[in-house]
C-alpha cells in the first residue's frame, strides 16, 4: 500500500516514466536511427516506429499470447516482420 501512494505522486511517476524511456525508447530508437542511417530501413518517425516496435512486443509476453510457450519464437518473428515492414 505504501508503495502504491509513493508511486501515485506525480514526481514519482515523472521518474518512473523518464527511466523506462531512458532504458527502453532510446535504445530502441537509436537502433533504428543507425538502421535507417545505413540505408537497412526507412528512415521516418522514429517515435512512433519505437513505440509500435516496444507495444507489439509487449503484447507477445506469455500473459497476452495465444501461444504462451514460445517466447524465444515470438519474439523472432515480431522482430522479423517489424523490420521487413520498415525495409526501403
Amino acid at each position: 500500500r505504501r508503495d502504491a501512494v509513493q508511486l501515485a505522486r506525480s514526481e514519482n511517476q515523472e521518474r518512473i516514466h523518464r527511466m523506462v524511456f531512458e532504458a527502453v525508447y532510446e535504445p530502441v530508437m537509436g537502433i533504428l536511427v543507425r538502421a535507417a542511417s545505413s540505408g537497412r530501413i526507412q528512415g521516418g518517425a522514429f517515435d512512433r516506429m519505437s513505440q509500435t516496435f516496444i507495444m507489439g512486443a509487449l503484447g507477445l509476453r506469455p500473459s497476452y499470447s495465444l501461444h504462451p510457450s514460445d517466447t524465444v519464437g515470438a519474439a523472432g518473428w515480431w522482430v522479423e516482420r517489424f523490420l521487413r515492414g520498415m525495409a526501403p
